[in-house]
Parts: structure tokens; sequence; C-alpha cells
């Protein structure tokens, strides 16, 4: 029920932080051959897919194996540490991004 498969490839999700997403990261992810390593790329977006070749289910047409394929989500946190909010404010602010002030307003 984990996998959802395409010919002989099959298909899941893997769920990064955003700090795992923008950094990069090694994630120990389940296959149908137990544990393995996947590696999440700096600056790996929402949505993207990551794969683990020959990992997949075997071809009906020949020996081959297909591949595992993992969609990226990236989990957003609901609430920040006080210092956690300063620092993202600070990197916000090298970008030039636009960001709320984080006040709560009248309304």
């Amino acid at each position: 029920s984990r996998f959802q498969r395409e010919g002989s490839e099959l298909i899941t999700f893997v769920e990064v932080s955003y700090t795992q997403a923008l950094l990069g990261a090694t994630l120990q992810v389940a296959t149908l051959d137990g544990g393995k390593d996947l590696e999440i790329p700096r600056g790996t977006n929402m949505g993207d897919i990551l794969r683990l070749k020959g990992l997949g289910l075997p071809s009906l047409r020949s020996s081959r194996r297909g591949d595992l394929l993992f969609q990226v989500k990236i989990e957003m946190p609901k609430k920040l540490k006080k210092e956690e909010e300063k620092l993202l404010r600070q990197i916000a602010e090298m970008r030039g991004d636009s960001i709320s002030s984080g006040k709560k307003g009248l309304f």
C-alpha cells in the first residue's frame, strides 16, 4: 500500500524538512529490499522526483528491474521558535525577500 506501480517502476513519497530540502541530506528509506540511503540534493523542491535505480519491480520482458521513484514532500513547520524566526528573517533580508512583519494587525 506504500508503493504505487507504474509498469516496472514503483512510486512513493518521501517527506523532508525544509532545511533538508535547502541544504541537502541523506535519508534512510524503505524499499522492497530493506532500508537504503536516498540522497536529497541541495535545493530540492516540493514535487521533485528522486530515483533509486534497479529497486523497482522486475520487468516482464527482461531480467532488468525498474526503478523506485520518490516524490518529495516538504514538511513546513506551523510554528517556529523565536530564534528560528529571527534567523529566517535575517536570511530573508539578505536575499531581499519581501516578507510579512509577523505582527498581528487590528483585524
